[in-house]
């Protein structure tokens, strides 16, 4: 019985981490929503000044290739763990497991390929 609660415990806490990160990105990006348009509703003018003070930041470049880079790498990652685990059954769970982030990890790198090559 306690290895189930382990196993349900262990499994909940990745959504819950996810769910906690992207809260707390809305909550950030909601309150500088808010701050601009009391600015705008002042009648002043948003300059880049401002919004940098407010910490608004311009996603980099190359935003899609380190995703992709990273889904791919724990793609890998979850591949090689799959070869330690003794049963066959639990190494075909994990292999499977990994073509969610491989294929993700792919779709990222090229969205990057398709965009940089639009910019030049």
């Amino acid at each position: 019985m306690e290895g189930i609660i382990a196993v349900t415990g262990l499994f909940a806490l990745a959504p819950l981490i996810i769910w906690a990160i992207s809260h707390y990105k809305y909550k950030t990006q909601k309150a500088h929503a808010e701050v601009l348009t009391a600015i705008t509703n002042k009648g002043e003018t948003l300059t880049p000044e401002i919004i940098e003070s407010l910490g608004v930041q311009k996603k980099p470049k190359n935003h899609d290739l380190r995703r992709g880079v990273i889904l791919i790498a724990l793609a890998i990652a979850t591949f090689v763990m799959a070869n330690f685990v003794p049963e066959i059954e639990a190494q075909d769970g994990l292999t499977g497991l990994a073509m969610f982030p491989l294929f993700i990890g792919i779709a990222y790198t090229g969205l990057w390929v398709l965009v940089s090559r639009k910019d030049n």
